[in-house]
């Protein structure tokens, strides 16, 4: 039977038609490199990123393992073919006689060169998504260093990783050289030099500092000036000169003279599966750190595999064992991405459960298809854990982002994009706990009243929106306030007060010099607290009985006198402190939210367990907050 399978249609760039025997032979051919998929003549992106990675180790082919054949990989599998007897051109169009010499190849024992020995020091580069991994296991597996994200701009506002400090402290405590790096996105250079530095964890003479530029999410790469802008103000502030991470395709898109004129070393993104092969062409005079490849596996989490050149860390710490080969644990793994498990119709219908959270408005027949698997990326892909294309076609990165949920139901299997019985009955027992349209109107209106101090400005009427979220999640987040919870207001809290005054027209610089402007918008912000003065930078007693309501949110319990004291400004920090809300600011309420809720709640009494659950003991402790805003 003829198919046209992961080639391209007929006539496109390296597309062609082949049948399902010649496709069972590709997958065998893509065994050779750890492909462990189904031979049913259906090549897939693991069959192909496998057969990329072979012909990587001939020397075959350069280009990037990404699963998708082109000229250049066809050309590579008929070079392979010539071990096997062929005889034809390399043209990139393989026929008949290229796949008589794949077969004759594999009959003849297909001798395939061993892995890169390539010496240098390897590590990996982790966030959230690879939240709980052991710094020891990566130790123990053989790599030295351990970059970890600290946030980004990528989304608005800017944030902390969730896992930042956890994850430093597990790679501090193991002996692992500690990286902290930034993602770059639509802010000012310095805005984001400045927030990186200022939430530095545990940082160390001698630790790495990167920043990441990529585009992502709601972000923006940078050019060479913006680059070497946060760089300078970096080196200015900590004397150390960061490392630019890139891709390969976006180092080589451009010149980066003053992004080299800082000193900034190169960490470059080529996954060629073999590490120390980047192609950076002439946009650089050389690497420092390559990351090779993106399908490593530790701990069942899908992790970055690095390898640097010793003299990355000149200035810095020293790796304790020197170059090595590379070990056996940043070998890149090869799990197939498409499971193959059958979905049942109860699963299937699970499924487009989740994909209502995404916005699906199809039906729930147990029957998934492309709009079905929209709406599952879409809501992965706001909530955190996907960013690959929204395109209906479920691969390993979208069932690794389904396990991940299901993790929060109780699946405690490996998160390595293989579904499975256990990863639905998770997923199943998350979606049943987090079933928000059954809030009633008064709990929604509550909600709302709450909101009010995340900058919600809506009615209150019971029926809570996107903006009504979007200000819950502000509220959980916090105002970026990290000083003590003491009820003496000091800089750091009356900076925290002038990014609340910014939502309602504050522009002055967040200096914690608090003056007339500051107070004008602050004022502005209080109206939804019940004042009704002048908009005069003045602050009196009506100004302060209005911030004692908004201090109830923070647990205040004193009376609404006007007269502030040491329990009001103790509320108040506590409002700008947040509730350890660690996800998007996208109004779309996700399992981080409710427990940020929670955190709340426990401000007015709640004592239940912070298990992302909201119940009438949580709405009945988040009422005593919301008394007086009515």
């Amino acid at each position: 039977m003829q198919s046209v399978l992961n080639g391209g249609s007929p006539g496109s760039p390296g597309g062609f038609s082949f049948t399902t025997e010649q496709g069972k032979t590709l997958q065998r051919v893509a065994q050779k490199n750890g492909y462990s998929g189904p031979i049913d003549g259906d090549p897939g992106v693991n069959t192909w990123k496998a057969v990329q990675g072979l012909l990587n180790r001939y020397g075959f082919y350069s280009g990037p393992v990404d699963g998708v054949p082109g000229t250049n990989t066809w050309r590579g599998v008929q070079k392979l073919a010539q071990l096997g007897g062929y005889a034809g051109p390399i043209d990139g169009i393989p026929g008949d006689k290229t796949f008589a010499g794949l077969k004759a190849w594999l009959a003849a024992g297909a001798n395939v060169p061993a892995p890169s020995t390539f010496k240098g020091v390897y590590g990996v580069d982790i966030s959230k998504y690879q939240a709980g991994i052991s710094g020891k296991t990566l130790r123990s597996r053989g790599f030295q260093f351990c970059i970890v994200k600290l946030g980004g701009s990528n989304i608005s506002p800017r944030y902390v990783d969730g896992w930042y400090q956890r994850n430093i402290d597990s790679a501090r405590q193991a002996g692992l050289i500690v990286g902290h790096y930034w993602l770059v996105g639509a802010a000012t250079p310095e805005q984001d030099a400045d927030y990186f530095m200022n939430h530095l964890y545990d940082y160390r003479k001698g630790d790495i500092l990167a920043v990441d530029n990529e585009k992502i999410d709601n972000g923006q790469s940078w050019n060479d000036d913006q680059v070497a802008r946060f760089i300078n103000r970096v080196k200015a502030r900590l004397s150390v000169t960061p490392f630019m991470y890139i891709s390969s395709n976006l180092l080589k898109s451009q010149q980066w003279s003053k992004t080299k004129a800082t000193g900034g070393k190169l960490w470059v993104a080529h996954h060629t599966e073999q590490p120390g092969n980047p192609s950076i062409g002439t946009a650089y005079p050389t690497w420092h750190i390559h990351q090779y490849s993106d399908t490593g596996f530790v701990d069942g989490r899908a992790i970055d595999l690095d390898v640097a050149k010793l003299s990355a860390f000149t200035g810095l710490t020293q790796p304790p064992d020197g170059e090595t080969a590379q070990p056996t644990g940043a070998i890149p793994s090869s799990p197939d991405p498409d499971s193959n498990y059958p979905l049942d119709r109860a699963e299937g219908k699970t499924i487009q459960r989740l994909a209502q959270l995404g916005g699906y408005e199809g039906p729930v027949d147990g029957e998934p298809g492309n709009a079905t698997w929209t709406g599952v990326q879409r809501y992965l892909s706001n909530s955190g854990y996907y960013s690959g294309p929204i395109d209906g076609i479920p691969g390993v990165n979208t069932f690794k982002g389904i396990q991940e949920l299901a993790v929060l139901g109780g699946y405690t299997g490996p998160v390595d994009g293989a579904l499975g019985p256990r990863t639905l009955v998770g997923l199943k027992h998350w979606l049943d706990q987090l079933n928000t349209t059954d809030y009633s109107s008064s709990q929604q209106r509550i909600l709302q009243l709450l909101a009010r101090g995340g900058g919600y400005t809506g009615p209150i009427d019971g029926a809570i929106g996107r903006n009504g979220w979007t200000g819950v999640q502000q509220l959980v987040t916090g105002y970026g306030y990290n000083g003590p919870i003491d009820g003496a207001p000091g800089q750091n809290t009356w900076m925290g007060f002038q990014r609340i005054a910014r939502l309602r027209g504050y522009s002055g610089p967040i200096d914690g010099e608090i003056g007339p402007n500051s107070w004008a918008g602050m004022q502005t912000f209080l109206q939804y607290f019940g004042y009704t003065g002048p908009l005069d930078g003045e602050p009196g007693a009506v100004t302060y009985a209005a911030l004692q309501r908004l201090a109830r949110l923070g647990g205040y319990a004193g009376p609404i006198d006007g007269d502030p004291g040491p329990y009001t400004w103790l509320g108040f920090q506590r409002v700008i402190a947040g509730c350890s809300y660690t996800g998007p600011i996208d109004g779309d309420p996700g399992f981080n939210t409710f427990k940020g809720i929670q955190v709340c709640a426990q401000r007015g009494g709640y004592t239940g367990p912070v298990d992302g659950i909201p119940g009438t003991y949580t709405f009945g402790a988040l009422a005593n907050l919301v008394r007086d805003l009515t």
